[in-house]
């Protein structure tokens, strides 16, 4: 009689809300683009050749992307690379978008506790 009963054991609310998640396609992909974009921002400028202020003399101007010398998505107007400079301002957004969900989540828990206790 266990085996029927642990067969017909229900889901946890986690483990249903795991299982529609990642059977919606779209938001596995979502989270995959999410996920290559934030190691690529965290990681990706330690292996360029250019730093994000660093100023390539000979390329002063606009120009379209030279794989000839690192730049993979050329340059500015004033010659700093402009994939450093994208992948640093990625930085800056995640360490925004981070700090702005602590923020939301200390003063939604302090609210929620206050709400219950009340």
């Amino acid at each position: 009689m266990t085996d029927v009963a642990a067969s017909f054991a229900g889901r946890s609310l986690w483990q249903d809300a795991q299982r529609r998640l990642f059977a919606n396609r779209a938001a596995v992909v979502s989270m995959i683009v999410l996920a290559v974009i934030a190691v690529a921002s965290v990681f990706g400028p330690m292996f360029l050749p250019w730093a994000y202020d660093q100023i390539d003399w000979d390329r002063m101007q606009a120009l379209p992307p030279d794989f000839a010398t690192g730049h993979y998505f050329g340059t500015d107007s004033v010659g700093r690379d402009l994939l450093a400079r994208t992948l640093f301002g990625g930085r800056v957004s995640l360490t925004i978008g981070l700090l702005a969900t602590a923020v939301a989540m200390v003063i939604g828990v302090g609210v929620g506790t206050v709400a219950g206790y009340m």
